[in-house]
């Protein structure tokens, strides 16, 4: 089921991570999921990985922005502790903070026991299973919004 979810890019970014951690092994491989569960994560990895470079593009524009050039001229870096340091932190903050709408592919809550031998901490797994996991019961017991699904067609959004 694709459904829009409303996120911020801080939070996009951490899914970034997650999804990739479940995806893959060590070396790099893809994990061996059901098809539609490796379906769903690729493609939502997909979704949060334009975000991903996205902020880091802003975050080392922040680095030129308020940085010094090293001696030989080639690398930027900030020093901690200092004024300049401060407000590149207090932009990136505000990068971080922006809401970012997605339309993701959930997985359906009877498929989340594929993950039970994950590499993911407790706190990851359940910031996965809050944004991505279809579960109208859960939300409803903690008094959530349903989700907003949407169709897509050809990556757009149909009959809304």
């Amino acid at each position: 089921m694709i459904s829009r979810i409303d996120l911020t890019y801080g939070i996009s970014v951490a899914l970034y991570g997650i999804v990739a951690d479940l995806l893959f092994d060590k070396e790099g491989n893809e994990r061996d999921y059901p098809l539609s569960i490796r379906f769903a994560l690729n493609r939502n990895l997909a979704v949060f990985e334009k975000d991903f470079r996205m902020v880091n593009s802003k975050r080392d524009e922040l680095i030129r922005k308020y940085g010094k050039l090293d001696e030989e001229g080639k690398k930027y870096s900030l020093e901690e502790g200092t004024e300049e340091a401060e407000k590149a932190q207090e932009e990136f903050a505000r990068v971080l903070d922006t809401s970012v709408s997605h339309n993701l592919v959930q997985i359906e809550a009877d498929e989340v026991g594929a993950f039970k031998d994950t590499p993911l901490n407790r706190i990851d797994l359940e910031l996965f299973i809050a944004c991505l996991v279809h579960d109208p019961t859960l939300e409803e017991e903690l008094g959530m919004e349903p989700k907003k699904s949407v169709k897509v067609e050809d990556g757009e959004e149909v009959g809304q």
